[in-house]
């Protein structure tokens, strides 16, 4: 074990190896990050009807991050009784494409872990479509 341990610790020091997400500063340092904890017109969500909801939710994140200029990622997960769960994604890119993808998850699962293994999945994909256009534009 101390040898695995002694072997993988130089890994540690060849950063030139592997990707990492630097930030220009810190994102309770940024004065432009702003935070909403409300939705326009909507007072209390258990007098307004569900698909109403649905409607002033959707046109507020629009009109804030228009689908022209943002991609919109949305995440869900669930687990039935910590048994079988899984995660989605729906991606809309601001090319107007989208794609859905669903995972499952582990067989001992909370809601919780599928929607870490949701956002994980978004995470990833973000990552391999920024590399993929990156390495589209070099060639």
């Amino acid at each position: 074990m101390k040898e695995k341990f002694e072997e993988n610790q130089d890994l540690l020091w060849q950063t030139d190896r592997y990707e990492s997400l630097k930030l220009a500063e810190s994102p309770w340092e940024n004065n432009k990050v702003s935070i909403s904890y409300t939705i326009p017109g909507i007072e209390r969500k258990n007098e307004e009807d569900t698909n109403n909801l649905r409607v002033k939710t959707l046109e507020h994140i629009d009109n804030t991050y228009p689908h022209d200029t943002w991609t919109h990622i949305y995440t869900d997960g669930s687990s039935d009784n910590m048994e079988a769960g899984g995660a989605g994604i729906h991606i809309w890119p601001s090319d107007g494409s989208k794609e859905n993808t669903a995972k499952a998850t582990v067989s001992i699962c909370s809601n919780f872990k599928a929607e870490v293994i949701a956002i994980k999945t978004a995470l990833e994909h973000i990552k391999q479509t920024k590399t993929t256009q990156a390495r589209n534009k070099n060639t």
